[in-house]
């Protein structure tokens, strides 16, 4: 599947009454090219554990191969890793038209950033983001998941 997005800053505090799902996400990173992560995703309580490669394709355009995995799968891939994992808690919030917006705080570093997956290249290219979105980073090469991931483990801001 090719995943298309944007990311931004956060300007100001984005609406809560559109909300219409949160959850904690722990990942990470067993390398950076290609991008290869596990994901452990906790909402109510319960666990769900992915595997997943994410190929470059162009700024914002990335083909994503992603499979569910067991909990004793994720538990010895994340100890052959060997890394800090990144945390962040996600909030999806529904801006309309048939988007939304993922909200990522990230626990260790107080960052917060959204996100915006389009369907197509035309959606990407025409999307207005509504006022509280602030600086597009998606373009910002100094800003990526896998960036963070390696600077977190030194406890340093993804912004420094």
């Amino acid at each position: 599947m090719i995943e298309r997005e944007k990311r931004w800053k956060i300007k100001s505090s984005p609406p809560s009454e559109n909300i219409v799902d949160k959850f904690l996400i722990t990942q990470t990173y067993a390398s950076y090219r290609p991008d290869l992560r596990i994901r452990k995703i906790t909402r109510d309580d319960k666990d769900e554990f992915t595997h997943c490669a994410k190929y470059f394709i162009e700024d914002g355009d990335r083909e994503e191969v992603e499979q569910k995995i067991s909990k004793e799968r994720y538990e010895r891939i994340f100890k052959s890793i060997n890394k800090k994992p990144v945390i962040k808690e996600r909030t999806v919030i529904d801006i309309g038209k048939g988007f939304y917006a993922e909200v990522d705080d990230f626990i260790d570093t107080g960052d917060v950033i959204v996100e915006v997956e389009f369907k197509d290249k035309y959606q990407k290219d025409n999307f207005s983001p509504p006022d509280w979105f602030g600086e597009e980073i998606k373009s910002n090469k100094s800003f990526s998941y896998t960036v963070f991931a390696k600077i977190n483990n030194i406890n340093i801001s993804i912004w420094d």
